[in-house]
């Protein structure tokens, strides 16, 4: 069965193949032969007239000439239009009173062949015109357009298309028949299979689809899509169960990091108030150096303490996280710049802010964003110069804004802006300013968490500009 089938479509195709090659060649061919009657046609005529009216062109006998065309126009009802050039390039006299034909404009004498005669078509107020181009005298000027009227040749052409469409439509009804004779073996069975991978697509796993006829191929590739259903199934078993551990997991780690913060955080506070205590009350005792090994140890368990608290404050990014709701970005700013005030007027800070979107966001991860950003704005400023900051954003489509906040700040190497995203990365020491390298780390998983990008531009000593991209609303 598998051996008519494929001889039965190889006929269909071999018989629709041939019969197109042979109704395209012969169509070629007669339009070839009429096309060149037409132009032998053109040939003779130019020829004639050339006898006919050279002398008149030559004595500047308008009449005569006009007399002359208009007698070959009657004569040949193909003809339609004649134009005569004079030896100085213009129109001597003429029989088209339809206007100027643009293809004359163009015309030159050495558009003209060697042999005396030039051939063009083209459409002329719609009608296709096969032109004759000849000149009255080689090396002079003066030359005669025929123009020849197509519709002869498209006349005939078209009984020749009826023929073609004719037997394309027989060679059309033996395809159809033989369609139907194989769409029990073929096509019902392949429906029967689209319909199995449609409900497949949109998870609806039948456990089996079973063929009670059908060609070889179609049951094999059948059998096929019932074994990979068996396998979604296996997968999505292994899947659930991973799903579950992973969960598992999460709630573990939320509890490891609520514990292991009170855990560390206790020892800490015991160290910085036995610390206190021998500052109170032995720091009469103490000499220089014990001193200083005491404030070098406060202030380890301090800076300890802060980055416990920013690990915390890094993992709650997931572990912590609200719903989204619709956010204000403009109330955000002026709440963070609230909070940053007494530093701000400290540092004589300037800030501009341009109007800002409403997006779905996390509504106080949104603050916290913000806040690191403008914080470290105003901390890693230039010696001597007020901060100036700016705040603006663009929407260029309806899914994302781009928020840019730029600082005159001391800047930095623009290769290192993805290293410190990174937790616990500074290009500063503790002893230039503070902080653990968290701030920057703690944003970049806040833009993430909503769908965003972030990304940054900035020269060493001229500044920086941070690029924030959210979505408007979420997924």
């Amino acid at each position: 069965m598998r051996l008519q089938t494929k001889y039965i479509l190889l006929i269909i195709f071999i018989i629709t193949l041939s019969a197109v090659l042979i109704s395209m060649l012969s169509n070629k061919i007669f339009h070839y032969t009429l096309e060149s009657e037409y132009k032998h046609k053109g040939e003779i005529i130019t020829y004639v007239l050339k006898e006919l009216i050279s002398k008149s062109v030559i004595n500047n006998d308008v009449l005569s000439t006009k007399e002359a065309i208009d007698k070959i126009v009657n004569e040949n009802n193909e003809i339609e239009y004649i134009y005569i050039f004079g030896f100085d390039g213009r129109i001597f006299t003429y029989t088209f009173e339809g206007g100027f034909p643009r293809s004359l404009a163009k015309a030159t004498n050495d558009s003209i062949e060697n042999n005396g005669v030039t051939i063009n078509k083209y459409l002329l107020r719609g009608v296709e015109i096969f032109e004759v181009s000849s000149l009255l005298i080689k090396g002079m000027k003066a030359r005669v357009h025929i123009g020849l009227n197509e519709s002869r040749i498209h006349m005939q052409a078209g009984k020749m298309d009826n023929h073609i469409i004719m037997l394309s439509f027989i060679v059309a009804l033996v395809g159809i028949l033989l369609s139907f004779y194989l769409s029990h073996r073929v096509s019902v069975p392949l429906k029967l299979l689209t319909n199995a991978i449609r409900d497949f697509g949109k998870g609806k796993n039948k456990t089996d689809v079973s063929l009670s006829s059908g060609s070889t191929e179609v049951v094999e590739l059948m059998n096929s899509f019932n074994v990979m259903i068996e396998e979604r199934k296996t997968l999505e078993k292994e899947l659930r169960q991973r799903e579950a551990e992973l969960l598992q997991l999460n709630s573990e780690l939320k509890d490891f990091t609520t514990i292991a913060s009170h855990d560390l955080q206790e020892p800490l506070r015991k160290v910085v108030a036995f610390a206190d205590r021998l500052q109170d009350k032995y720091s009469a005792v103490l000499d220089e150096n014990g001193m200083d090994y005491l404030k070098r140890m406060q202030k380890a368990a301090l800076r300890m303490s802060l980055l416990i608290e920013d690990l915390l404050k890094l993992s709650r990014v997931s572990t912590k996280s609200c719903s989204f709701e619709p956010v204000d970005l403009n109330k955000t700013i002026n709440n963070v710049l609230n909070d940053l005030e007494m530093r701000i007027s400290q540092s004589e800070a300037e800030i501009t802010t341009g109007h800002l979107p409403v997006i779905e966001a996390d509504r106080v991860q949104m603050h916290q964003l913000f806040q690191n950003i403008l914080s470290n704005a105003l901390k890693y400023r230039t010696s001597g110069r007020n901060p100036v900051i700016t705040i603006e954003s663009d929407m260029h489509d309806d899914r994302f804004c781009d928020i840019a906040i730029h600082d005159n700040g001391i800047g930095f190497e623009e290769h290192h802006f993805y290293r410190i995203l990174k937790p616990f990365q500074r290009l500063h020491g503790h002893t230039e300013y503070e902080g653990n390298g968290m701030g920057l780390a703690i944003c970049n998983k806040i833009i993430q968490r909503h769908g965003g990008s972030f990304t940054a531009k900035s020269e060493p000593g001229e500044g920086s500009t941070f690029f924030i991209k959210l979505r408007l609303k979420s997924n």
